[in-house]
């Protein structure tokens, strides 16, 4: 379970910060799949350096060797967590720690069937330890899911910069906003979008489309179009672009084609 609330965690903060423009670009929710992924292995893998009794006890008492043991996996976690994010080894770090998880496996179950008594800082209930142990499929189809290669293309990519005439509008404007970004979410075609805070009344928005039929769909319809047909009542000044690009673009790449 701690390892499934760690990634959770991770995945919803890395989303919102994501979406909200605090990161240098947008990611896809694959990247922030594969991130949170990297975030629990580095933290799981330190904890067998300082759980160690834990650790010991969970191997079951049939393996010799279980300190050399311990050290090891605590190191090949840490190192497949900064394999997932270098893009040339990501792939190939995904299928290792799939077969690692596998390999782990009858040491999660001994914990499960004897419910080992740990010191506190693992939990040993044995509700927990079957539910953990259900679970770990779960894992798996995680790493590969958001291990794959994220294949290179052309993407059509949407900037908007937005001023708005005063502090009274920034309500309307953020409820504009965030229904937008649900008609974003039941949209077929987008990689991502995101929305930044430049200043108190200015503001940026960012969308990767797969295509301009994508885009054409997005932006003629629903929350969008309503959204637009109200500008001229919200904004002071509106500037915008629309380009292609090979890479997932930055905050950076987008201003400056706004220029």
């Amino acid at each position: 379970m701690i390892p499934f609330i760690i990634i959770s965690v991770s995945f919803i903060v890395l989303f919102i910060l994501s979406t909200f423009g605090f990161l240098p670009r947008a990611l896809m929710i694959r990247e922030i799949g594969n991130y949170s992924m990297s975030i629990m292995l580095v933290f799981i893998g330190i904890s067998h350096f300082v759980l160690i009794d834990d650790m010991l006890k969970i191997i079951p008492s049939i393996i010799p060797f279980k300190l050399v043991i311990v050290y090891m996996t605590g190191v090949l976690e840490i190192l497949f967590g900064i394999g997932l994010l270098i893009p040339r080894y990501k792939r190939i770090s995904g299928i290792l720690l799939v077969i690692y998880f596998i390999a782990v496996f009858p040491a999660n179950l001994n914990n499960a069937i004897y419910a080992t008594q740990l010191s506190g800082a693992i939990p040993s209930n044995p509700t927990y330890l079957w539910i953990r142990l259900a679970l770990q499929p779960l894992l798996i189809i995680w790493v590969l899911w958001s291990s794959k290669t994220i294949l290179t293309q052309q993407y059509l990519v949407s900037a908007t910069k937005i001023r708005l005439k005063s502090l009274s509008q920034f309500i309307p404007f953020m409820w504009s906003t965030f229904k937008v970004l649900f008609q974003l979410s039941q949209t077929k075609g987008i990689s991502t979008s995101s929305v930044k805070i430049i200043g108190i009344k200015t503001y940026m928005t960012l969308t990767v489309f797969h295509s301009e039929n994508a885009l054409k769909q997005f932006q003629n319809h629903g929350s969008h179009l309503k959204s637009m047909q109200r500008t001229n009542t919200l904004a002071s000044h509106v500037d915008s672009a629309r380009f292609k690009s090979n890479t997932l673009p930055s905050w950076t790449d987008a201003v400056k084609r706004m220029e």
